[in-house]
Order: C-alpha cells, then sequence, then structure tokens
C-alpha cells in the first residue's frame, strides 16, 4: 500500500477498498512472519499482488463512479538546480548498495550483518534525504508543487 493517502473518499472510504487494504496488512504479516516452506511464501506473495491488484480496479472503478477523488501528486522544484547535499546523497546511495553485494560473497556470520547494517544505512539515507528536502522547502529554496495526474 502506499505510504501517504493517495485518493479523498466524500462520502466516505468505501467498504470494500477497507476490507481489501485490512486483508493486505494481515496478508503482508503473513507472508513476513508466517512460515518459512517457500511455497507457502510463494502462495502468500501470490495473494498480495492479487489484494493490489483488486484494489487498483476498485479504485479506478470508485474514480469513475465519484466516490474517490484522485489527490494531486507532488513535486519538489530547486529554482537553482538541485544542491550539492541532495546530490551527493543521491550518488552516495550506491556505496550501500554495491556493499550488499560484496557482503554476499562473504561467510554467512559475516554477511548477514553486513547486509543488515547495509540496508539500515539505506533506510537512514532515505529519511535523512526526505528530512533535507523538507528543510529546503521551508527555508524557501525550493518549492512544492502539485502535479495533476490524468488516468483514462
Amino acid at each position: 500500500m502506499p505510504p501517504r493517502s493517495t485518493h479523498d473518499y466524500p462520502a466516505g472510504k468505501p467498504l470494500p477498498i477497507l476490507l481489501s487494504e485490512v486483508a493486505f496488512g494481515v496478508f503482508a504479516l503473513f507472508w513476513v512472519f508466517g512460515s518459512l516452506s517457500w511455497w507457502r511464501i510463494a502462495i502468500f506473495g501470490i495473494v498480495l499482488i492479487a489484494l493490489l491488484l483488486v484494489r487498483g480496479e476498485l479504485l479506478y472503478r470508485y474514480e469513475r463512479l465519484g466516490r474517490a477523488v484522485r489527490r494531486p501528486t507532488q513535486k519538489i522544484i530547486f529554482r537553482n538546480g538541485m544542491p550539492v547535499p541532495l546530490r551527493v546523497m543521491r550518488y552516495a546511495v550506491f556505496v550501500p548498495m554495491i556493499a550488499v553485494f560484496a557482503f554476499g560473497m562473504a561467510p554467512l556470520a559475516t554477511a548477514r550483518i553486513g547486509i543488515i547494517a547495509s540496508i539500515l544505512t539505506l533506510l537512514v539515507m532515505a529519511l535523512a534525504y526526505v528530512g533535507l528536502q523538507a528543510c529546503y522547502v521551508k527555508v524557501g529554496k525550493a518549492e512544492e508543487i502539485d502535479i495533476q495526474v490524468v488516468k483514462e
């Protein structure tokens, strides 16, 4: 599911969409914590994909009926070009990614710690990037504009 709400519902969120989101969360938890056998994980993965497709079809139908209104997508624009710290962070993402591949060739005990550390590093870098963008918008060096997405 998207990290933020992509639609407004003037008459309240329809029950089928709510149920699909709850079912997605339950099956995602089962997929992560449920079983270690590969065929059960595959079945849960297929069910998750099916739930995403059903939710997409429901949203499409509710948009056509007017019960769901798409929110505009936002984009951040820098007037004087992208600042150097953000450019550095974009290129720095490749360092932990390369480290993950390098740890893939290491012994298991070392690899597990290294891969987890690399993934956590990527997460921290993503949060720092979003925070830095928000700071540039707040200070006025960047502006946030709405982009209307047309889906037919």
